[in-house]
């Protein structure tokens, strides 16, 4: 067993293998110095059929209302255990059930797995976890304010005299809800692993024809919960993997819930409700407005809560600046409560698009602001082509600070249209008070940002473009005088 203090700075992947080994040295089961046993012979046929991963549709492109996210719970770790998935348990000799969906691979039924022994304990603690956060969740929700502590007061089980006691043990909840939720999220990410672990070639218990068979039962259960959400009069909009959008006139939250009892029965696996939308929107993709993205969408709770995926503000090389633009035109969405509303709070994001436009053409903007941040993928002289990322890692090991492969550049563009190899950006470092910002660059940032929020309300970048009022500045692509730049907003 690995000690907790060394456990908290290794990866989830070397947690995952230190449980499977030392359960397999409790039970007395031989462990492989190193993983030696190669892939089963498959015909190109076998390949096809197998080698498939998880279901993704494509999503209905627009906004939507009445729309309920449920997911699997735990779900490819849940049927490692359920279905007894292991490296020696799959295709074993003593058994011909041929019980994996599609691909036929026998289970052995005699003896249960290393792998699904290991899950068991996780899985538990895992689901009692987010048990326990869920009610720290209600708990606070039950008393927010002084007037609702002093109604609520019984239920706190203290003083009545004070709300004072109240609110602190609302903040006490509030803790515990965020330490249940860090563990069970730790928790999450070593059952993630210990799935990919089970076709990486290399682990010591992997074998890739029982993460084909993880996959096959995935396939078959989101297949099987369309089909009771069809059945139950529900419209699929959209589905990855595990997760499931779909929408119903008018539909109740009991109505969701118990068609999730029906799924979990149906499957054996808890599908659970992530949230009813106010609203949701399903962004196309970049290149192709026609072309909807399967993990590009954003939507507002019913509790008030955002959630987004694959949009600027998300994306680990945007500026800051840009990110924090549409974090705020988020905010203003997240008052609309429905799709008429959202439309009436267009002119208040347009507003917001003109101020973080005026920041960048009056050099307003701080350059730890415009700081992108991206990682190398090589050494900084291998790159064949110029990419800013590139040419910027090249200039810090120019001036002596070594880069290497892995390692995050963060850089401001200063005219990325430059013939100036040399000019096109500065790495942030090394940015001088007579550099440059190359304001028509960022500018386009920030149009796309607000283009994502706006795409299904008929603002796209060619009608935000001219809402700007470019200046004479705007068409030469850069503002001289970065200590505009560098000004406190």
């Amino acid at each position: 067993k690995i000690p907790v203090q060394r456990m908290a700075r290794t990866a989830p992947g070397t947690a995952i293998t230190s449980m499977q080994l030392d359960r397999a040295f409790q039970e007395d089961i031989l462990i492989p110095w190193r993983k030696g046993e190669p892939e089963r012979f498959k015909t190109a046929w076998d390949l096809l059929v197998a080698d498939k991963g998880g279901i993704v549709f494509q999503p209905k492109l627009g906004i939507f209302e009445d729309v309920a996210e449920i997911d699997f719970a735990s779900m490819y770790p849940t049927m490692m255990a359920i279905h007894n998935i292991s490296p020696e348990t799959v295709l074993c000799g003593c058994c011909q059930n041929h019980s994996v969906p599609e691909v036929g691979y026998t289970i052995c039924e005699k003896r249960e797995g290393i792998v699904p022994k290991t899950l068991r304990p996780i899985l538990t603690r895992r689901a009692w976890l987010k048990r326990m956060a869920k009610e720290a969740e209600g708990s606070r929700q039950k008393a927010v304010g002084k007037e609702d502590c002093e109604l609520r007061i019984a239920d706190c089980g203290i003083n009545r005299e004070s709300t004072k006691d109240c609110e602190e043990e609302m903040r006490n909840k509030e803790k515990r809800r965020e330490i249940y939720n860090r563990k069970q999220t730790a928790l999450k990410w070593m059952l993630v692993t210990c799935f990919g672990y089970l076709g990486y070639r290399n682990a010591r218990f992997g074998r890739i024809e029982a993460h084909e068979a993880v996959t096959a039962f995935g396939r078959e259960s989101l297949l099987q919960a369309k089909e009771i959400c069809e059945a139950e009069g529900f419209e699929l909009l959209h589905a990855i993997t595990d997760s499931l959008w779909i929408r119903k006139k008018g539909f109740r939250e009991e109505e969701v819930l118990e068609l999730c009892q029906k799924i979990s029965e149906a499957t054996g696996i808890t599908m659970s409700l992530e949230g009813i939308y106010r609203w949701i929107a399903f962004l196309p993709s970049k290149g192709n407005p026609e072309s909807p993205v399967a993990n590009r969408y954003f939507g507002l709770f019913q509790n008030g809560k955002i959630k987004a995926r694959g949009l600027a503000f998300r994306r680990g090389d945007t500026p800051p600046l840009i990110q924090e633009a549409q974090l705020r035109m988020l905010e203003v969405l997240a008052e609309a409560k429905d799709m008429d509303d959202y439309r009436v709070k267009v002119p208040k994001i347009l507003d917001l698009l003109l101020e973080y436009s005026l920041m960048l053409k009056d050099g307003q903007a701080k350059n730890e602001d415009l700081a992108i941040g991206k990682r190398i993928s090589q050494e900084p002289s291998a790159y064949k082509v110029d990419s800013l990322t590139a040419l910027a890692a090249q200039e810090l090991e120019d001036v002596g600070i070594p880069i290497h492969p892995g390692e995050k550049v963060r850089y401001v563009i200063k005219d990325a249209e430059s013939k100036d190899k040399a000019e096109r950006v500065r790495p942030f470092p090394l940015v001088g008070p007579d550099d440059t910002c190359d304001v028509k660059k960022y500018m386009e940032m920030l149009v796309k940002a607000t283009e994502e929020i706006l795409i299904h309300v008929g603002y796209d970048a060619k009608r935000l473009y001219p809402l700007l009022s470019l200046s004479p500045e705007w068409e030469r692509g850069k503002v001289r005088g970065t200590r505009r730049i560098q000004q406190k907003r």
